[in-house]
């Protein structure tokens, strides 16, 4: 999980830096195209089988449509906003995940709990600023990329035990690429240069490992172990927005990132 992190962010800084010049969809695309090469290339060397019956499973398919918005509304905001704030505000992820496991699956939830995710919402509401002259109305769309997050992240608990990590991947690629595809409709795709395809190639990489480690590591890990190490994501995202962009979040967005971070540890702590 905290390679993965790291992986995650690397990436969202190389598609920040191809967003500037590239439209969001052809950025997605291309990405996409770059990761299901790299993907099935895994498979085959490690004989990981990718039947059919897998990717068609319904609970595989809700996955990937889950995941394609989410990614999407992620990227097009990434674009109009620091990278500190929009990682910060994508903790927000796991304490919606706990809020909707609530109601999917009538876990019991204590004070305590309820308190622990009311608190992280705070957070990421004092991150947002909805109110301030600093408002930045992209935040939101990360607000709603988060919530589909929170979306596949519970439907990921209920995939059958027989169907590989790598093949939820390369459905959620599919699905991701094939709604990027789309959306080129709207947007003029340009011939790109090697150094721009460069750097999606590298992010595609990044990504790749981010989504088969992140995966593996919800499937087989102990939650109580992974909910704090998905939160070292701040500190890298904080450490690479301040090293390209010189990034410094403001004091009210710091407060709300600890505030979230802290939320999170102790409703880890709780479970």
């Amino acid at each position: 999980m905290l390679v993965g992190s790291a992986c995650m962010v690397i990436n969202d800084a190389l598609i920040k830096l191809a967003t500037q010049s590239i439209p969001v969809s052809q950025v997605i695309f291309v990405q996409g195209l770059c990761m299901m090469i790299l993907l099935v290339a895994i498979a085959v060397a490690m004989r990981i089988p990718l039947r059919a019956n897998f990717f068609t499973d319904r609970i595989v398919l809700l996955r990937s449509a889950l995941n394609a918005p989410g990614l999407f509304t992620f990227v097009a905001a990434l674009k109009h906003m620091p990278l500190a704030n929009a990682i910060a505000i994508g903790m927000a992820t796991p304490l919606m995940a706990s809020l909707l496991a609530v109601f999917i699956f009538n876990e019991k939830v204590s004070g305590a709990r309820w308190l622990a995710m009311t608190a992280g919402l705070a957070g990421t509401l004092l991150i947002v600023q909805p109110a301030s002259d600093e408002f930045n109305a992209w935040s939101l769309v990360v607000l709603v990329g988060s919530f589909f997050g929170a979306c596949r992240d519970v439907a990921t608990r209920s995939v059958r035990k027989d169907i590989p990590s790598l093949v939820l991947t390369i459905g959620a690629v599919v699905v991701m690429t094939m709604c990027a595809g789309a959306g080129g409709l709207a947007e003029d795709w340009r011939l790109l240069s090697l150094p721009q395809i460069a750097v999606l190639a590298a992010a595609s990489a990044f990504l790749c490992s981010s989504f088969f480690l992140a995966t593996v590591a919800m499937r087989e890990g102990e939650f109580a172990v992974l909910g704090p190490i998905r939160y070292s994501t701040l500190i890298f995202g904080a450490l690479l927005g301040y090293g390209i962009w010189g990034d410094i979040p403001g004091f009210v967005a710091l407060c709300g990132m600890v505030l979230t971070v802290l939320a999170g540890l102790c409703l880890v702590r709780l479970r």
